[in-house]
């Protein structure tokens, strides 16, 4: 299972803007950062940056155990991440709550990155009391088909289309007879 993020920057090109998040995978929203604090992101160029905390502050890391991908024009880009439960600690099935903050660096809009929550960037980068919530009900925070599912129940969705089609094409055809 994963957790996948996206953003839709509207935006003039600069490459070197970028797009991330904070994640305190413990949940333990403390006023300083801790060790199962992460960050991970995207430049508009698709340079990929993760940090882990060291010593109390943000360490740049091999990026590890998750993707991301971009897709750019002149007046707009778009950035996903596909991040495995197992990167956040979260199990299948077994309620969690993280807390989590979401960063959209956009230079030719402003000097200053645009945050969620809303706070100056001091703040959401290294005060995780700060960031928001985030919680899976049990199994999944949006519901998602396995893929072994999909194609099969495409077929069937497919197979009803076509026998009601003909049943109402055969039925027609009699009350013009």
């Amino acid at each position: 299972m994963n957790l996948y993020i996206g953003f839709n920057v509207s935006d003039a090109p600069f490459n070197e803007e970028a797009v991330g998040f904070y994640i305190d995978v413990d949940h333990d929203g403390g006023l300083t950062l801790q060790p199962d604090d992460i960050t991970m992101g995207i430049h508009r160029n698709g340079t990929l940056f993760e940090g882990n905390i060291t010593g109390g502050t943000w360490t740049p890391t091999n990026v590890s155990g998750w993707t991301a991908s971009f897709h750019s024009t002149l007046d707009m880009w778009q950035a996903e991440f596909n991040i495995p439960y197992s990167k956040i600690d979260v199990i299948a099935g077994v309620e969690k709550t993280i807390g989590v903050a979401f960063l959209s660096n956009c230079r030719s809009l402003s000097a200053y990155p645009f945050t969620w929550p809303p706070e100056y960037i001091e703040d959401i980068q290294n005060n995780p009391s700060k960031w928001g919530d985030i919680t899976s009900t049990g199994y999944n925070w949006i519901p998602e088909f396995p893929s072994f599912l999909i194609l099969p129940l495409f077929m069937i969705a497919t197979l009803l289309a076509v026998t009601i089609y003909r049943r109402k094409s055969k039925d027609l055809a009699l009350s013009k007879a």
